[in-house]
């Protein structure tokens, strides 16, 4: 069942698994700004293009930033044809943010 705040995330990566790519387009926000659908969308490995604003500061390489309409539309054929490549870049991203990344961190720091 779907709630009025989306899919469930099991749905949503069945959604992005089949999807050639996926465009996230925030504002510039006027306050440091931390987007959460990248960072819960970012495990499908699905080529993922967003707004260059301070909402996807922190993501480098895993993920395609354009500026403009232009941008978007450039980067976007560039995905499509394979040229863009940014899989081996998530998957590290993901890899070093994981749930047993962070346990593990956490566990160093205990003992």
């Amino acid at each position: 069942m779907c709630s009025s705040a989306g899919p469930p995330t099991g749905a949503l990566y069945d959604l992005l698994c089949a999807s050639d790519a996926h465009v996230i387009h925030r504002r510039q926000p006027n306050h440091v700004a931390v987007s959460s659908a990248a960072h819960l969308c970012m495990g499908s490995l699905t080529p993922m293009l967003c707004s260059d604003t301070a909402h996807f500061k922190l993501h480098g390489g895993e993920v395609v930033k354009y500026r403009d309409a232009d941008g978007l539309v450039e980067w976007l054929l560039r995905v499509l044809d394979g040229d863009a490549d940014v899989a081996d870049a998530a998957r590290s991203y993901v890899e070093a943010h994981s749930a047993d990344s962070a346990a593990e961190t956490l566990l160093e720091a205990l003992l």
